[in-house]
């Protein structure tokens, strides 16, 4: 027997009559599984069912070498996808049962993934129920600047073979089931994109694609015809800022001390500061204004609308297009600030909010929410003491950021990790660059302060993911 290759699938033929599928990698944590947080460089996966004629199955996730599963998910059906699941780099098993199939009996259908750092990919079950398999797709992260990046999966067994147009352009021509196109690059901007056979009507959807985005078609079966599912698959902001950001005016220069946990030189000192939902005239503390009006209370612990599996109807990968942010709270330091809009200075930099007590958000970025890295910045201190971001280094992973937008929706994020550069390393990729998920970064400076050059040696990033 000829060995399988590393990326190869494998059939259990003993299990006749059973269905296999991929399907999403949402699922449940499971006892005993890892729950490490997420850091820049950890790589994607998700999963897809894309076998029209093939039933629901259930889905387990394992790293190589472990038989304890990181991720069940039960009764996943065709036309489902998985937002994407953040895995360190290494090794990885996909393996698909029959819907209500024990744990422990043999997989049907399985595939063995390596997963790169930075990498994003998507293991889809493919093909009809009786030639199905497993195909592992390398996605696209990046996209050229100001362009945008697509393929189209053709997934539609009644209309086998169909011709896909984006504004009269040939996407994809005599595209046959269950194939799939490389990348193409486009122009940013509103499409109408439609799809024929010769058989039957058109199908005709208006998508938006946003400059710095990746996106993938979906041609899938529907009750009266084919449907066309569009997924933005990561996002980067339109323009990116370049070098770090000054965020400090140097009213704490004197007091400098490092928080053990954030990896950096020397950071300001960071004193207790109020507890939740405490107002600003201590120490730590910021001078905040008062919650926006909105219609409805909202907690601190409130979620905003979780990605969850989408299925049909949804805008699969956009969890529900957030508008426009106007407020942060950070509860664990005590945050709770109006966010300004930020845009960028004549040398390309990130320009801070003018007001020290006020946080804002990079507007020509991402929306908390939204896929893609959402960047917030504020000041460590004022010429005179502290500011809102006084206290932004002591926040350990696991914390909590809330954003509100301007409709009263609130994203909610958990802090995966905190780090301090010099300005001259400022990680621009780390921070601005596409992803698949919604993440967010925020900024302040740290560092001995220089009062040659009026500005703080460092940057301090947080890093967070939207939680799910």
């Amino acid at each position: 027997m000829t060995p399988r290759p590393p990326w190869s699938t494998g059939r259990n033929r003993s299990m006749r009559g059973s269905v296999i599928v991929a399907v999403t990698v949402l699922g449940v944590v499971l006892p005993g599984a890892s729950s490490a947080l997420a850091a820049p460089g950890d790589g994607y996966l998700r999963l897809a069912h894309l076998s029209p004629d093939t039933p629901a199955v259930d889905v387990y996730l394992y790293a190589a070498g472990r038989s304890t599963p990181r991720l069940v998910l039960k009764h996943v059906g065709y036309g489902v996808l998985s937002p994407y699941q953040r895995l360190g780099g290494g090794d990885y098993t996909v393996a698909m049962r029959p819907a209500d199939a024990a744990a422990t009996s043999p997989p049907v259908l399985s595939a063995h993934v390596h997963v790169r750092p930075r990498a994003a990919y998507t293991v889809a079950g493919l093909g009809p129920y009786k030639d199905l398999t497993l195909r592992i797709l390398e996605d696209a992260r990046t996209a050229p600047t100001g362009r945008v990046v697509l393929r189209v999966i053709q997934a539609s067994l009644r209309r086998p073979v169909v011709t896909v147009t984006a504004d009269g352009r040939t996407l994809a021509g005599d595209l046959r089931f269950p194939e799939v196109t490389s990348y193409r690059s486009l122009r940013a901007g509103a499409t109408t994109v439609r799809v024929t056979d010769g058989s039957g009507a058109p199908v005709t959807s208006r998508v938006t694609l946003r400059a710095g985005s990746v996106h993938t078609l979906f041609v899938l079966d529907g009750t009266s015809g084919p449907r066309l599912l569009d997924l933005r698959e990561a996002a980067a902001p339109r323009r990116t800022p370049r070098g770090p950001v000054e965020a400090g005016l140097g009213g704490l220069a004197s007091r400098v001390a490092p928080p053990p946990w954030v990896v950096s030189a020397r950071l300001i000192p960071l004193s207790p500061g109020p507890a939740e939902g405490g107002r600003g005239d201590r120490p730590g503390a910021y001078a905040g204004a008062d919650r926006p009006s909105r219609t409805g209370p909202y907690a601190d612990g409130e979620r905003g609308g979780s990605p969850g599996t989408y299925a049909d109807g949804e805008r699969g990968g956009r969890p529900g297009a957030y508008a426009e942010p106007v407020m942060l709270r950070i509860p664990e330091i005590g945050v709770r600030s109006p966010l300004d809009r930020l845009t960028t200075d004549g040398r390309g930099r990130l320009r801070p909010p003018r007001d020290p007590a006020h946080a804002g958000w990079f507007a020509d970025g991402i929306r908390p929410g939204d896929t893609g890295p959402a960047v917030i910045a504020g000041h460590v201190d004022s010429r005179t003491g502290p500011a809102v971001f006084t206290r932004l280094a002591t926040l350990r992973p696991g914390a909590r950021i809330l954003v509100t937008d301007a409709t009263g929706r609130v994203a909610a994020f958990t802090v995966d990790l905190v780090r301090a550069f010099p300005k001259e390393d400022f990680p621009t990729a780390d921070v601005y660059e596409a992803t698949p998920d919604p993440q967010l970064r925020v900024i302040t400076c740290g560092g001995a302060f220089d009062p040659v050059s009026g500005h703080y040696l460092r940057d301090v990033v947080v890093y967070a993911s939207r939680t799910r």
